[in-house]
């Protein structure tokens, strides 16, 4: 899926920050979690956001921003495949308005950072909250290329933003994820361990015939 502007998220955030400045009780807690958090250079990875709450107020939009940390080893795949709009435990499934519009839920801002936003609404496109209290709910799925070796950090930013079925601001606790990038061997040193492995494999092959050659001689 090509990258295209979300033209309805600044006007959705605008809205509801003019019309809604008081937080509502919910209390949302985010978490990332890495398909894995050791990968080689030159791969390919996915990070996962996970939301619940405590709760009984209904998610009914977001926009979230993640960055990346500690160079430019690890940066954002340019293209998003967005699978997470069709994964059934995405929170909006079934009634995702990028889906409904035909916008991309997601937005890069550089190799470092990007924004993911959506709301929720039915087949007549009207809001359709979604209850988040005690799930656990797939907000997105990010793809990632690693680049060179590092250490690196991915945060959900506190700039992110939720809104409830009153469009009114829930607070909510960001989450940080630690990643590593580890070099591929060069050709020659592979080829070595791979040769210092075949022959300790030929050395113990005939060490043992030797015995067993030893054993069975006739006395």
């Amino acid at each position: 899926m090509k990258f295209r502007t979300t033209r309805w998220a600044p006007v959705l955030i605008g809205l509801t920050w003019l019309f809604a400045p008081p937080e509502a009780s919910a209390a949302i807690v985010a978490s990332l979690v890495p398909a894995e958090t050791s990968l080689a250079a030159g791969t390919a990875t996915t990070i996962d956001v996970f939301i619940t709450s405590n709760s009984d107020d209904q998610l009914d939009s977001f926009s979230i921003e993640l960055a990346i940390s500690g160079g430019d080893g690890l940066r954002f795949s340019e293209v998003q495949r967005e699978t997470h709009i069709q994964d059934s435990r995405y929170v909006f499934a079934n009634r995702s308005g990028s889906e409904s519009f035909g916008l991309s839920a997601v937005t890069n801002d550089g190799p470092s950072r990007l924004a993911v936003t959506d709301l929720s609404v039915d087949e007549r496109g009207d809001a359709f909250p979604r209850d988040l209290e005690d799930q656990n709910w797939l907000l997105a799925t990010i793809d990632l290329t690693a680049l060179r070796p590092g250490d690196f950090t991915i945060d959900l930013l506190d700039s992110s933003s939720f809104f409830d079925d009153s469009v009114q601001p829930i607070s909510f606790t960001p989450d940080r994820v630690s990643l590593t990038v580890a070099a591929v061997p060069e050709p020659t040193t592979v080829t070595l361990i791979t040769a210092i492995l075949i022959g300790g494999g030929v050395r113990a092959h005939r060490r043992h015939r030797r015995a067993v050659s030893v054993r069975t001689r006739p006395a």
